[in-house]
């Protein structure tokens, strides 16, 4: 009988498949133009960032006018995250986009 306080090690050798990720974003049909999600996703991410950097310069001016630092931070913590959160959500998107162009490409390899 084995020691319930020992940790058995479990072996896996299976790899990773993206298919089905990938077939969230596209299916690669004849009909679907794929370049089409890129260049969209492409447009969202930098109008993300955008947002961000503006909302940053935003926060940065108010922050400055500030000298007290606990008035400072509602200013830090609400631009600061909405900005942090508008340039994840911007990067998603771009490697969602990303990934939808390439999917026919990766099927037709195999």
């Amino acid at each position: 009988m084995s020691d319930p306080a020992t940790p058995t090690a479990i072996e896996s050798t299976r790899e990773v498949d993206w298919s089905e990720f990938r077939s969230l974003w596209g299916d690669g049909s004849q009909g679907r133009d794929l370049t089409r999600v890129r260049s969209l996703g492409i447009t969202i991410a930098i109008a993300c960032w955008v947002v961000a950097l503006v909302l940053i310069a935003l926060t940065w001016n108010q922050v400055a006018e500030l000298s007290s630092v606990a008035d400072q931070i509602p200013w830090l913590v609400s631009g600061g995250i909405t900005a942090i959160v508008l340039a994840i959500v911007g990067g998603g998107v771009l490697v969602g986009g990303l990934l939808a162009s390439m999917a026919p490409r990766s099927r037709a390899k195999d």
